[in-house]
């Protein structure tokens, strides 16, 4: 027997298994308004994990089956709740199969375009989501679209793994043709940004982690000033890169430093200890940044030169200490029914300025 021929028998097989699954899901879609994906469905997980073991020998022509999947079941025509909510379970489902599948393809085993169309993909959602079902007009559907961008986040990720350039170009790309501050722009761009929330960094080679560098360096969230409502956009930046950064800080000694690539770990701890530097100057200016911007100090300390972490790790726990006493004590006040007395309101600012 030939190549293809095997190849396709294995696809027919497998997608005889996941149509009539597939097909449940949609129609459970419909009739729980849309809570149905996120319990587990065992027989549902199996057929995923075999999708993932063809997408290793023959991701091409699954691929392509999964494509045509999608297109015969997109509902056309009316623009209704009940249309749309069938759309998102179809693109659920679709996306959950890619994840799975994108994790275990080789690189070379599609070709550029079917890689390219993953990603416009990805980014089509992400920065239209609200164009195909808008949120003001329906409301029932909130939780299934924000289910299905949490989906094609982690296909971004996924994508990450093995197109990081391709990806983060096209980020940067889409955040440069949205600098015109207007409310979609911004709208999308946050969309964008939020997108990438999983995007997976390589540290294990030189290459590697000088492409994470430069990603880490271009995305500071103090490169971009937006005309109106900046602190927005640098808030979403940090959390961003919080979320980036966490999975590196959280693998322990066995992860962190990587070892044999010390040239890019050099440039690496200078960007990071650069962006730390600034991002603490901007925290004291205003304290309403505190939030979003000491979680990602604190990483970028985690994970920077291990002299200055040492150095920085005590009058850093002091600092947070400070914030978290700061913090409890406003939440009593607001707990006892106000404000303090104007003396401690006054003092409170001025330690505010001072800090």
């Amino acid at each position: 027997m030939k190549a293809g021929s095997a190849a396709k028998l294995i696809v027919d097989a497998l997608l005889q298994r996941f149509l009539p699954l597939a097909r449940r899901r949609i129609e459970t879609a419909q009739a729980q308004d849309g809570q149905y994906l996120r319990p587990s469905d065992p027989a549902y997980e199996q057929v995923l994990d075999s999708l993932a073991m063809v997408a290793r020998h023959t991701p091409v022509p699954l691929l392509e089956a999964l494509l045509r999947w999608r297109e015969s079941e997109s509902p056309k025509g009316a623009n209704d709740a009940s249309t749309f909510q069938r759309k998102l379970a179809v693109e659920c489902i679709f996306c959950s199969a890619c994840i799975r599948f994108v994790e275990c393809c080789p690189q070379e085993g599609l070709t550029e375009k079917l890689w390219s169309g993953l990603e416009n993909f990805v980014f089509d959602w992400l920065i239209n989501a609200d164009r195909v079902v808008s949120q003001v007009e329906y409301p029932s559907l909130v939780d299934l679209r924000g289910l299905l961008l949490d989906l094609v986040a982690q296909l971004l990720g996924a994508l990450s793994r093995i197109r990081f350039s391709s990806v983060t170009e096209r980020f940067f790309m889409e955040l440069n043709t949205r600098r015109i501050d207007t409310s979609a722009a911004r709208s999308e761009t946050l969309s964008i940004i939020n997108g990438m929330r999983y995007l997976k960094l390589g540290v294990k080679t030189e290459g590697g982690l000088n492409a994470s560098a430069s990603f880490v360096a271009k995305a500071n969230p103090l490169n971009r000033a937006p005309h109106k409502r900046k602190s927005e956009l640098h808030h979403a930046l940090c959390n961003m890169l919080s979320n980036i950064l966490a999975p590196l800080a959280d693998g322990g000694k066995s992860q962190w430093p990587p070892s044999g690539v010390e040239p890019a770990l050099t440039l690496w701890y200078e960007a990071v200890g650069r962006i730390r530097i600034q991002l603490m100057h901007w925290m004291d200016k205003q304290s309403k940044h505190i939030a979003v911007g000491y979680p990602l100090v604190t990483l970028f300390l985690c994970l920077g030169d291990p002299q200055i972490f040492h150095n920085n790790l005590s009058p850093h726990m002091e600092q947070l200490y400070k914030l978290l006493r700061d913090e409890h004590n406003s939440n009593e006040k607001r707990k006892n029914g106000g404000r303090g007395s104007a003396r401690e309101d006054l003092e409170g600012e001025k330690e505010e300025r001072n800090n």
